[in-house]
């Protein structure tokens, strides 16, 4: 890569205080606002430092793809994600260059469209039995937690289809296992200084029992799937089992076969819930919106299962959840390290420094969303994306590392909101508050409490 000379250095700011106060202090307090006041005080481009580390935001469109895509190599994911191995081990969000393609390639058979097709019935019988619970709470008149009852049928349908296994009588064990380790990785990568997991601190013994619990059940499903030999695979497990390296001929060790489950299901399952989550969220809030869904979804199901057939005459649901993953995109922010000197926007990026890219930001730049806080699911209209620059929504990333389970993901939300429109509307409990908890993913931090309300003419099954 050419070295830039006498370029300018990025506007921005310094950590001229400890934490709490200074530019880290705000970020680990707010950093959704902490990222949205300093793009429009400075711009697509601008420097904050943090003791020895200096990170470069980074906000255009093309600037994340320059980062993404165009430049790649340069850009590696960032040593801070090293922290992350400690429950995901060398799985595909944490492994680079020759291991990760190795992976990369040995997993893309199971994301082939056929094969996520194959998992709609599992994805639509696992929401009608939710359907069917949710009607007697309607006829009681409770209320609801919409947040974790999408996290527990986004952990049954990815016990399913991953693993074939029915994950019901383990629920209660591994949500709030995934939850503790999640929040155990994210204050690893807040706090740069903390104790190491061998210190017997409260914090470390509880994600060690975390991830006993996980591993536990992980190492018995794949035992179970060692014994069957290849009998009924048809599950991610069964085919990463089958699957050889084109230059070794080897497969992978029981080991490497955890670290990629856990990857995909903690990843699939809690970027899938969140989705959902705030799709149902906005619904709520948007009478028009939700009768525009309700109305589709009539004319292209009347009445009936939804299958993977259905989802491309679902084109305003898809809609609505393209615009509510705009707004709550479940991972708000992503850091790569910059290998070689760079230029950026007209800025000087120095060889291993960090560039930090949000979606949550970008999804709101104004060049490019007007009115970028409204709700507006037409915005994702043929005749608006066109022009559109392709890393104005980048969700599910983008370039080498983009998510390969992006459509598995659009499919099962797609289902699943269809199934609920087809019978509920959904109201947030007066006085709740709703407010993102920026982790890994982008979770309510009070959960979403909403009361279920019957349709006229809705169907349960």
């Amino acid at each position: 890569m050419t070295r830039p000379v006498a370029l300018n250095t990025a506007p921005g700011l310094r950590q001229l205080l400890p934490p709490p106060f200074g530019p880290m202090g705000r970020l680990q307090k707010a950093p959704l606002r902490f990222l949205l006041d300093y793009h429009r005080q400075y711009g697509d481009v601008f420097r904050f430092q943090v003791g020895p580390f200096v990170l470069h935001m980074l906000a255009h469109p093309d600037h994340i793809k320059h980062v993404l895509l165009d430049h790649a190599k340069n850009y590696p994911r960032s040593w801070v994600y090293k922290r992350t191995k400690l429950a995901a081990g060398e799985g595909l969000v944490t492994t680079e260059g020759p291991a990760w393609r190795r992976l990369r390639r040995m997993a893309q058979p199971a994301f082939h469209p056929r094969q996520i097709e194959a998992m709609a019935d599992v994805m639509t019988d696992a929401t009608d039995a939710m359907r069917r619970r949710w009607r007697e709470v309607a006829q009681r008149g409770e209320p609801l937690d919409v947040a974790a009852e999408f996290m527990d049928l986004a952990l049954r349908i990815a016990g399913q289809t991953l693993l074939s296994t029915d994950l019901g009588g383990e629920a209660d064990q591994i949500g709030p296992a995934i939850t503790a380790s999640m929040e155990y990785v994210q204050y690893r990568l807040e706090n740069v200084l903390a104790l190491p997991l061998g210190v017997p601190t409260p914090r470390n013994l509880r994600f060690r029992r975390a991830l006993r619990t996980l591993d536990t059940i992980l190492f018995e499903i794949i035992a179970q799937h060692r014994r069957k030999s290849g009998r009924d695979a048809n599950d991610l497990l069964a085919m990463l089992m089958a699957a050889r390296d084109e230059a070794t001929g080897k497969g992978l060790s029981d080991v490497e076969l955890r670290d990629q489950i856990f990857t995909f299901f903690v990843a699939g399952h809690e970027t899938t819930a969140n989705a959902l989550t705030w799709t149902l969220y906005l619904l709520s809030q948007h009478s028009e919106v939700e009768r525009r869904v309700h109305t589709e979804v009539a004319e292209v199901l009347g009445g009936r299962t939804p299958d993977a057939g259905d989802i491309p005459h679902l084109a305003y649901t898809r809609r609505v959840i393209e615009e509510s993953l705009r707004l709550y995109p479940p991972v708000y922010a992503l850091l790569r390290d910059a290998r070689d000197d760079d230029a950026i926007g007209g800025f000087r990026i120095p060889a291993r420094s960090m560039v930090f890219l949000s979606p949550y930001v970008t999804h709101r730049h104004p060049e490019f969303w007007p009115a970028p806080e409204a709700f507006d699911p037409d915005r994702f209209l043929p005749e608006h994306t066109a022009n559109r620059p392709r890393f104005a929504w980048y969700p599910f990333l983008g370039g080498p590392h983009q998510c390969i389970g992006q459509e598995f993901a659009m499919m099962e939300t797609t289902l699943v909101v269809a199934m609920l429109a087809q019978s509920f509307s959904l109201r947030l409990v007066p006085g709740a508050r709703v407010e993102p908890k920026p982790m890994l993913s982008l979770r309510p931090r009070f959960g979403l409490p909403m009361t279920v309300h019957i349709n006229g003419s809705g169907s349960v099954g």
